[in-house]
């Protein structure tokens, strides 16, 4: 039997599949694609093994680190709860105690702060407010700024305000720790902040007197209930009958419900993430115009406002085309359609980056003291910075940014 010698080639049988056949992108890739547009920050935190690329690759004592850091911040838990014999028994991260934790986190929150710096552009709007939690009041700082169109909040710090005996609550030191915490922590000055977006106390100033024991929410819940449980109303019985409306009191509530109707969409559209300055002075002239009594309340020259100038050059100059309008969608809607049928040119720098109330703020406090709960009063400011700061930056801190710690 003779042994068959076969010729040297002079390529390899991957190099002559990659001459002949090339990949081609079918349906199904670009279904994939289409699906899942965040494909390219998940795998960027995804391993090398993962990706098959090491442009990702990250140290596993980094990606450990990341995923204790992960779990307790997103799922609120104490720093503690790393060394919890349960936890470690029942997780694949490697163990690690809570001081390497906080000293991690605080080499994370510097490359953080880092980062937003360097994403703040030359000029932004700065958002504040104050809580008071356990004889200790704190301030709270958002930077607002536009980027691609869009208006981005970002929490800059949560620092006691009373630090010296001689401290107190008045505008001077909010402005000073302002002025103190911009360069120290952002790298930025007090004078590339071009305005504050701050709570106007004046209008809580009646709160305690107006707030009570309601049996609805607003009165246009009330009107909406009654429609929808007059269709299921007795008309034949007698004694329900003598305290209902009449027909024409019924008519002149169809229309006060309709009425109302646009102000709970105007209403509801304030709370919104997306909603700037524009908007707002938008559907309150809209208001007025149905209605001019709300003029005393809405318009640029009511009470409330504090730079009345101000408020009446926001409106935009505009060529408006009119068209058809659906009489399904609210008013808010209306008004937005409206809008983008319009060429729009602003007078104001800036105006669409000033949100007109300063509910992320509120939010921010609602989720801030469900963080602290019941057993947790005794945590550090700091510490509670820190854990604030990492839960609303989620999107500026990654498994990469643990692994460029020294």
């Amino acid at each position: 039997m003779v042994r068959a010698v076969r010729p040297n080639t002079t390529f390899t049988n991957a190099q002559v599949s990659g001459f002949y056949f090339r990949p081609c992108r079918n349906e199904y890739d670009e279904y994939v694609l289409r699906q899942h547009p965040d494909h390219e920050s998940i795998m960027l935190q995804a391993s090398a093994a993962e990706t098959g690329s090491v442009l990702n690759f990250v140290r596993h004592s980094s990606r450990n680190l990341y995923g204790w850091m992960h779990w307790i911040i997103e799922s609120n838990l104490p720093l503690s709860f790393c060394e919890i014999r349960t936890a470690r028994r029942y997780s694949k991260l490697d163990p690690i105690s809570e001081e390497t934790l906080r000293l991690d986190m605080s080499g994370v929150t510097q490359a953080v702060e880092r980062t937003i710096a360097e994403d703040l552009p030359s000029h932004f709007c700065v958002m504040f407010d104050g809580v008071t939690h356990a004889s200790e009041h704190y301030v709270t700082w958002f930077a607002c700024f536009e980027r691609n169109g869009e208006l981005v909040t970002v929490l800059l710090g949560m620092a006691p305000l009373l630090n010296e005996p001689n401290d107190d609550l008045s505008a001077r030191t909010h402005l000073e720790l302002l002025a103190t915490m911009l360069p120290r922590d952002c790298g930025v000055q007090i004078e590339q902040c071009r305005f504050l977006v701050g709570d106007n106390c004046a209008v809580n100033r009646l709160l305690a007197t107006l707030m009570g024991d309601t049996r609805w929410g607003s009165t246009f819940a009330m009107l909406q209930r009654y429609r929808r449980l007059l269709e299921f109303l007795d008309a034949e019985d007698d004694d329900l009958m003598e305290v209902m409306p009449t027909p024409a009191a019924n008519k002149r509530l169809r229309v006060l419900f309709k009425e109302l109707k646009d102000i709970e969409s105007v209403s509801k559209a304030l709370q919104g993430r997306d909603v700037d300055l524009l908007d707002v002075r938008q559907w309150f002239d809209e208001l007025i115009a149905v209605n001019p009594q709300y003029e005393r309340f809405l318009g640029p020259r009511a009470d409330i406002v504090h730079s009345p100038d101000f408020e009446a050059g926001c409106p935009v100059e505009t060529e408006v085309n009119e068209g058809n309008e659906d009489d399904n969608l609210s008013f808010v809607e209306r008004l937005c359609k409206r809008r983008r049928l319009e060429h729009q040119k602003v007078t104001y720098e800036h105006i669409k980056t000033i949100p007109p109330t300063s509910n992320a703020l509120e939010r921010f406090f609602s989720v801030t003291r469900v963080m602290l709960g019941q057993q947790r009063h005794g945590l550090l400011p700091a510490t509670l910075e820190m854990i604030s700061l990492f839960w609303e930056n989620r999107s500026y801190w990654d498994a990469s940014t643990v692994n460029c710690l020294n």
